[in-house]
């Protein structure tokens, strides 16, 4: 029997039975006056202890079929588990558009995918970490191989007393006095085409920081460090104004920008001291999700997530973790679970796995499924996923020589 079937027939008995009783009911009290049938609808209060309704995932609304997400790399800082570190590529058919962090190994990835640096729009880092960076300088050397002509622009976080900001990165990477200083022409202009770091404000704002909540001073890069806008890069940041009606995404100076038909959104994330952005990538209706790592204080996340298709969440500590920094630092999988049930993601696609939770992704997937009914993915490096509905794309599937 269909599961339609026997919800219609279930249905039929309720109605039959509801309608028996009102109308035995009118029968002894004529005076009865009849409540519309929509109030039959309302939901019935439940005990303080039920456990949570598990949510759905929404109705389809994406219909691109050739928008995917590869894993590029899986992994965190750790090197015992076979993994890349933390990176992901937007590809709109088997043409490359976004890298979403770069970590070590994660080149290699790039490469065996069949993805040509001159597809590219921008790099968008999450955070500074070396487990999500890297690989960049593989991919500006590289670069001198390809065909590119064109600027990359390089999104990424505002700094602090712990990290320097994107543009500030860059130039210690780059620059005349960086580590990599021969390859200093692609900060300048003097080569085929520039780096241009476009610094996203990344300190996390609280109306009333909660307890074990982290803030700390971002400063903003100096005048010369800011990247002029062109017709490529972002015209505006906006701050406050959300449809989602959050409070916590409301106090946050989220950052728009549009870039060849795709709308980019960054949020600030709670992430220790470290400043952090979760990236929402969009384009006709279609929208992924990438959370950079973060122990999701204060919700900052929640609103990002709200209806996309595709939630990259990172899921580097157990749910029975006791360690107190890691805890400051990653959120478990009941928090993962949390924010899926209430943003509706179609499709949860977990990843940055580390020791500690590579090997109880079971007991992870059974926690967040108490919250949320979706589609829950485990990543693997060079596995790429339909964003549309989180669907496994062949491996067959990736451009040919």
């Amino acid at each position: 029997m269909s599961h339609a079937f026997a919800a219609r027939s279930s249905l039929r008995t309720v109605t039959h039975t509801l309608a028996r009783a009102l109308a035995h009911a009118l029968m002894l009290l004529p005076s009865l006056m009849v409540v519309p049938a929509q109030a039959a609808s309302t939901p019935a209060a439940t005990s303080p202890t039920a456990s949570p309704t598990p949510t759905s995932a929404p109705a389809p609304h994406c219909t691109r079929t050739d928008l995917n997400l590869v894993v590029l790399g899986s992994g965190g800082p750790e090197l015992t588990d076979q993994r890349a570190g933390s990176g992901y590529l937007l590809r709109e058919g088997d043409r490359a558009r976004f890298l979403i962090d770069f970590g070590p190994g994660t080149s290699q990835t790039f490469e065996r995918v069949r993805a040509q640096i001159a597809d590219l729009h921008a790099v968008l880092f999450t955070h500074l970490h070396v487990d999500h960076t890297n690989d960049l300088p593989a991919l500006v050397k590289a670069s001198f191989f390809s065909t590119r002509s064109r600027d990359l622009p390089i999104y990424g976080p505002s700094g602090n007393d712990t990290v320097p900001d994107t543009a500030t990165f860059l130039q210690r990477l780059f620059g005349e006095q960086g580590a990599w200083s021969y390859l200093s022409d692609y900060l300048t202009g003097d080569g085929d085409f520039a780096l241009k770091p476009v610094v996203v404000d990344a300190l996390v704002r609280f109306p009333a920081a909660p307890a074990g909540a982290l803030q700390t001073h971002t400063p903003q890069p100096a005048p010369s460090q800011q990247p002029a806008p062109s017709h490529s890069e972002p015209q505006a940041v906006a701050t406050g104004n959300d449809a989602s009606g959050d409070p916590s995404f409301l106090s946050q100076p989220h950052y728009r920008a549009t870039i060849h038909g795709y709308t980019l959104t960054a949020i600030p994330i709670t992430h220790g001291l470290l400043p952090s952005l979760a990236w929402r990538i969009e384009k006709d209706g279609c929208a992924v999700v990438v959370s950079g790592d973060t122990s999701n204080i204060g919700h900052t996340l929640d609103a990002l997530v709200k209806d996309a298709d595709l939630f990259v969440a990172p899921n580097a500590v157990p749910q029975d973790s006791t360690d107190a920094i890691a805890l400051r630092l990653h959120m478990p999988p009941a928090e993962i679970g949390r924010i899926a049930a209430t943003a509706r993601p179609r499709a949860l696609l977990l990843s940055h796995f580390m020791q500690r939770t590579r090997l109880v992704q079971k007991q992870s997937r059974a926690e967040i499924a108490r919250h949320y009914n979706g589609p829950i993915l485990l990543a693997r490096d060079g596995d790429a996923y339909r964003i549309a509905d989180g669907q496994p794309i062949p491996p067959s599937n990736t451009r040919t020589p």
